[in-house]
């Protein structure tokens, strides 16, 4: 009878154990996702505002060569 009582309490607690574990990595993973996430999106933000500063800098420099009819010559092309 004791025996019993004590491979019962053991499977119980490896169950409670394997379940601990299962949330302890689901919860990494999420964080570790979320990270990898957060980064990624700063870095095409970065790129995005890289890209709009150098077409910026571009139209500003065929305006000072051109004035404002080579600037809209230039922006419907």
């Amino acid at each position: 009878m004791f025996s019993g009582l004590l491979e019962q309490l053991r499977r119980n607690t490896g169950v409670r154990l394997s379940l601990w574990f299962a949330l302890i990595f689901a919860l990494s993973a999420a964080a570790l996702l979320a990270l990898v996430y957060y980064l990624v999106e700063q870095d095409f933000e970065r790129k995005d505002q890289e890209v709009i500063l150098a077409r910026l800098k571009e139209y500003a420099a065929v305006y000072q060569a051109g004035g404002a009819e080579a600037l809209r010559r230039r922006a419907v092309q």
